[in-house]
Formats: structure tokens, sequence, C-alpha cells
């Protein structure tokens, strides 16, 4: 005969019961995601930026990401603020913080992104935190690594 014991099947229901405690609460806790994907969306705003200001080399060609306390904001080619690639950091007392190296930048701050994708004023690298609950935060490191950090 072969298969599992009752003791092999009660000890692995309850090993997955306690793994579904602990690992479920991070699934139904929107807060945590709500951060999660509020720091993806900038991260992806910044990186279009970076990216078209690597394939538009032209200097009249204004590449800009304008960073607020509750928003981030797409400058458009004429360095006029794009309507449409506004992104509000809504989920009540959720705030952005943007600081150089270990100094905090005033905000609201522009990164201006060159044709080597290096942001402006992140020489010694940029971190952007959305603060809430659970911080979530985004690195701009100073080769101009855009990244999850």
């Amino acid at each position: 005969m072969t298969g599992f014991t009752l003791v092999e099947l009660v000890t692995v229901i309850i090993v997955l019961g306690i793994l579904s405690v602990a690992i479920g609460s991070r699934f139904f806790d929107r807060s945590g995601v709500d951060d999660v994907v509020t720091r993806d969306q900038i991260l992806a705003l910044a990186r279009q930026v970076q990216m078209q200001a690597m394939q538009r080399t032209d200097s009249s060609s204004c590449h800009s990401l304008l960073v607020a306390s509750h928003s981030v904001r797409v400058a458009d080619a004429n360095c006029a603020l794009s309507a449409e690639d506004d992104l509000t950091v809504g989920a009540g007392s959720a705030s952005l913080a943007l600081t150089n190296g270990a100094s905090a930048m005033a905000l609201p701050a522009t990164l201006v992104f060159n044709a080597m994708g290096q942001a402006s004023r992140c020489n010694n690298g940029c971190r952007l935190e959305v603060q809430s609950a659970q911080s979530t935060a985004l690195c701009i490191e100073s080769q101009g690594y855009i990244h999850p950090c």
C-alpha cells in the first residue's frame, strides 16, 4: 500500500493554515497594496520620461517630472505640464517625500532627465518615498537607473 498517513495529512493542513493566516493578511489589507501600486505607477512615469529624454536628444526638448507632496506630473516636450499624465497620490493620508542622498528636497521639485537618462538633481542618487501606513520607495541612481528600493 502506498499513500500518505493521517499524521502527514494533518501536518500539511496545519502548516497550510498557519501560512494562510500569516500571508493572507497582507493580501486583504489594501493600504499596503495601494502604496505598492502608487510606487509602480510613479516608477512607470519616471521611466517613460527617462526613455523620451534618451530618444529625443535635441536641446530644445524638455523631459521633466514635477514631484509635489501629493502628485507627480509630467512635462511635455515644450516644458508645459501635461494634464493627461498626472498621477495623484490618493489613499487618504499618503504623501510623497523626495531625498537626495541624505538630505530632503523641498517639494515641489522638478527632476529633469538628460540624454543619458540621468536626473538633474540626483547626483548622489534620489529616493522617492510614498509615505503612509506602509511606506514604499523608488530609487533613482546617479547613473540613471530607476528601481523599487
